[in-house]
């Protein structure tokens, strides 16, 4: 069942991204839309790719992992071997393994999160305070919080624990990057429920 639990944060997660249209032209788009989008619900496409007119976006950030601190580094990781440079913050990671109880239709669950942006190792905390915390992640915590309680699929959730770590130092999941985060523990209840996904609606 863990397979389903890492699908609905998913779905939580695709509530926080911003989507809209943009008219492409000549294989470019007219008008901003941010660095790292999905074309029509697509992720293969480009917009080199696209005929001219109008098409659908969302945009990909927060970035969403999971998996064990192995796993996770190597995602990471993977991504700095790419030749074209592919963002990978601002990131919500759900840290892996969890233990579900499963009872009459729902799914009761207490998970760790990780809502982490890069940041330097030369920064004071009053000024990553003043620029990661306050500009990106309170904002993103906010929302993750805001997406949960519209989430049609979360029966109720309480927050254990949460806790800034300005330049946190988990070398294990940390790989070549160093980083802000806001450690939460979350305890969720599932419910089964049908639902669609409203960036491709």
């Amino acid at each position: 069942m863990a397979l389903i639990v890492v699908d609905e944060v998913q779905y939580i997660i695709d509530q926080m991204r911003t989507k809209g249209e943009v008219e492409i032209v000549s294989g470019a788009p007219v008008g901003s839309v941010p660095c790292e989008v999905v074309y029509d619900c697509d992720e293969c496409l480009k917009a080199s790719d696209l005929s001219d007119g109008l098409h659908s976006w969302y945009n990909k950030s927060p970035f969403y992992y999971y998996g064990n601190r192995n796993e996770v580094r190597n995602l990471l990781a993977l991504k700095d071997k790419k030749i074209t440079g592919r963002a990978k913050y601002p990131c919500i990671i759900l840290e892996q393994p969890f233990t579900e109880v499963l009872e009459y239709g729902r799914t009761n669950t207490t998970l760790r999160f990780l809502l982490a942006t890069k940041t330097d190792d030369s920064m004071t905390y009053q000024k990553r305070y003043a620029t990661n915390f306050k500009n990106i992640l309170y904002p993103m915590f906010d929302e993750f919080i805001s997406a949960m309680k519209r989430s049609e699929n979360v029966y109720t959730h309480v927050i254990k624990s949460k806790t800034d770590v300005p330049f946190y130092s988990e070398e294990e999941i940390v790989a070549n990057d160093f980083w802000d985060i806001i450690d939460v523990k979350i305890e969720i209840n599932f419910i089964e429920n049908c639902k669609n996904n409203k960036l491709c609606l």
